[in-house]
Order: structure tokens, then sequence, then C-alpha cells
């Protein structure tokens, strides 16, 4: 059966043309970084929902901050994705001389690596510290925060799956080639790790 996927669409949702991995075999580069997508996807929304509205008592708030903590662990996952693309998939393409797409994808990992590090930090100073007058403040400053992440993996994830997966496959049409980078990216570690099983495919 030929796995199936629907692009990511930069508003949130899904969109209904699945064919970024259409026909690929099971343990095929590509299929993987899509499936790990789907799974950086459900913590992004996940991060959503728990800071999309300001808090309304301080036991509320207490909660929520739990959950964006696990959420911020859930997303370490991501550290092992961004590197199995940049170590790999995008060396591949520069080594055909594709350049600009990789160098501007690294860019993206650099912010999200940051944003997902200021999210992490504040929830953790905020459980720490405990409640307080201040700690409003530091909250709406964490939702600013996250709902610019959300936006950016969103945004970027759009971008790998509408213009950069479509172009790796043309660029690099030989099976063989494909299974030395699937070699490569196994030794960087299977899966996204730090992700909990929930996973967004079709």
């Amino acid at each position: 059966m030929a796995f199936t996927r629907t692009a990511a669409d930069p508003r949130g949702g899904r969109r209904g043309a699945a064919v970024v991995g259409e026909g690929l075999p099971a343990g095929h580069l590509v299929r993987q970084l899509l499936t790990e997508h789907g799974a950086i996807l459900v913590q992004a929304e996940r991060l959503e929902g728990l800071t999309s509205r300001p808090a309304a008592s301080e036991e509320d708030l207490r909660a929520r901050l739990h959950e964006v903590q696990a959420v911020a662990t859930q997303l370490l996952g991501m550290e092992r994705h961004h590197l199995r693309e940049e170590q790999v998939l995008f060396k591949a393409l520069e080594r055909v001389g594709l350049a600009s797409h990789p160098q501007r994808l690294r860019h993206e990992h650099v912010a999200l690596r940051r944003l997902h590090r200021v999210i992490s930090e504040a929830a953790g100073e905020m459980r720490a510290r405990g409640l307080g007058p201040w700690v409003l403040d530091r909250w709406e400053e964490l939702r600013g925060t996250a709902e610019v992440m959300v936006a950016r993996i969103r945004l970027h994830i759009h971008h790998e799956e509408e213009v950069l997966f479509p172009l790796a496959l043309r660029a690099i049409p030989d099976d063989e080639q494909w299974q030395t980078l699937a070699r490569r990216s196994s030794a960087i570690g299977s899966g996204c790790h730090g992700f909990s099983a929930a996973r967004r495919d079709s």
C-alpha cells in the first residue's frame, strides 16, 4: 500500500493532496521525516491549546504550566529530527548543487531551538518560584512565545513538505542513494527521540 500524507497547512489545518510520500517504501528517509512531522504537529497543537487563552485561576495556571513542561519535553524530539535533516538530507541536496533551501531551513532550526529553550525555561521557572502576581505577566510572555513557535513550526513543515521533499525526490532519483541516506539517518537514531507514540499520519 502506498504511503500517503497530507501536507502541512501553515494556517493549522491539513491539506488534502496526499502526494508527498505516495509510493515510498518503508524505511525511506522522506517517509520517516513525514512521520516525524506528524508527531511534531501533534505537540505544537497541544502547546497551542494550552497557551491560547489567559489562565482562569491559579489552579488552572499551575496545571497548564505542568502540561507545558510536558510538551516541551516531548518537543526535545525535534532535535534528533533536525539533525537527521541537517546531517543527511540537506547535505545530500548540497552535494547536487541545491543549497538555498537547506541554508534557509537550517536558520529556521536555530530559531526553533531558541524558542523551545525559552518556553521550557520559562515554564520551569514559574513552577519553581511558585505562583504570585508576577507570574501572570510571565505567563502572558510565554503565551506570546508559544504562539510564535507554533506558527513557525507550521510554516517550516509546510515549506519542507510542499517544496523541499518534492525537490529532493526529483534531484535524487536513485533508489540506492536513498537507501544509503536511510542508513546514515539510522545512525543518528531511529524515531523522533522524546516523542510519545502519537502521530498524525494517514
